[in-house]
């Protein structure tokens, strides 16, 4: 079913896609998300030296830590947001 909301339809494609691959062994599973992994590896790659100035060693030495840095980022605004959602749901439910 196509949805105008976009909201829903991201859920949707979301749910649809994840059912697909969930029904996949491990190598299948593997073999559809090569091609996203590898693009999310450039990106990391030409991120840290997009001119290719470094050694291969030094480039995908930089990307590992770029790539760090980001999940390190993610996982700060996920603990903020858990603490800020905890602070909330405690004042509402000892507030005035």
């Amino acid at each position: 079913m196509a949805y105008k909301d976009p909201e829903l339809a991201s859920l949707a494609a979301s749910l649809a896609a994840n059912t697909a691959i969930a029904r996949l062994d491990g190598a299948g599973r593997h073999a559809r998300t090569a091609a996203a992994r590898d693009a999310r590896w450039r990106k990391y790659l030409d991120l840290v030296d997009p001119d290719r100035q470094m050694s291969d060693t030094d480039r995908e030495q930089a990307a590992r830590h770029a790539l760090a840095a980001d999940m390190a980022r993610l996982s700060l605004i996920a603990v903020k947001a858990r603490k800020e959602r905890a602070e909330l749901l405690g004042a509402g439910a000892h507030g005035p």
